[in-house]
């Protein structure tokens, strides 16, 4: 998954030093759980000679893990999650979001209602716990682990960032994003796992089953990408660590890298 996740080159990768690339394939489970056990190992490291890890990217909850600790949950259902699905494809699309909605508002605010495998999760805690999963979340986070970091976020214009962010599916395309979902498929990956949720897998993947056009598949790739920066802002806005850096076309590049440093307090 190369190209669809914009993954450091070998040359970038040769000149400064990447971690947890490459530590899974695609076709195993890989969790939030798992991502935290490898990057406490991966900071560990750093750490012991002498070095100061930057940890990059942009997915809140993995973030979230690593600042504060995962909330592990109780343990998985499966027959009342079975009962779940069963009543989305009975019910229709957008049923168990409407529950979830009703049980635990605040949970709907991070979660897309299109994210069946989290909506049933939510569901499945409430169900188990008798409390609403975002309220169970926040008491681990007053509880649990908050480590000392310094969080800078990059922010452009919104009107640029989908720019920029169509341009660049448009750039993935040209590289050959799409004979990268058919090796994929050949090599086994299926819409129903995990890996094959990620933006613009998910969209061509429905793409090569004959559920959509390629042009159709381009367009919800450019949607989805944008609705998913846009929940990126709200969650990283309600984290009060962060503090944001103008990185908007015109800015200067010196002061953009000054300014970072000075959040990250390394100058």
């Amino acid at each position: 998954m190369d190209i669809g996740t914009a993954k450091p080159t070998s040359a970038e990768r040769a000149r400064v030093p990447h971690h947890l690339i490459d530590v899974a394939a695609p076709v195993e489970r890989f969790s939030a759980g798992e991502y935290l056990r490898l990057a406490d190992e991966a900071v560990a490291e750093i750490r012991s000679r002498g070095k100061i890890p930057l940890v990059v990217g942009g997915t809140g909850l993995y973030v979230r893990a690593l600042t504060h600790g995962l909330f592990e949950g109780p343990v998985a259902d499966r027959a009342f999650r079975d009962s779940l699905i069963e009543k989305e494809k009975s019910n229709g699309d957008g049923t168990l979001y409407k529950l979830l909605r009703e049980v635990d508002p605040e949970a709907t605010g991070r979660i897309h209602q299109t994210d069946i495998r989290r909506i049933v999760r939510a569901l499945e805690v409430y169900h188990t716990e008798g409390r609403p999963l975002s309220a169970l979340h926040e008491e681990h986070r007053a509880a649990g682990t908050d480590r000392p970091v310094k969080i800078a976020g990059l922010r452009r214009g919104r009107d640029e960032l989908y720019r920029r962010i169509d341009a660049r599916v448009d750039k993935m395309m040209a590289e050959g994003l799409l004979d990268e979902v058919m090796a994929l498929k050949g090599l086994g990956c299926d819409r129903d796992m995990t890996s094959m949720q990620a933006l613009g897998y998910k969209q061509l993947m429905a793409f090569l089953e004959g559920d959509t056009t390629l042009e159709e598949a381009v367009r919800l790739i450019k949607r989805d990408t944008r609705r998913y920066a846009k929940r990126q802002f709200t969650w990283f806005n309600a984290e009060q660590k962060v503090e944001w850096v103008d990185i908007s076309e015109g800015a200067q590049m010196g002061r953009t890298l000054s300014d970072i440093k000075k959040v990250l307090d390394i100058l």
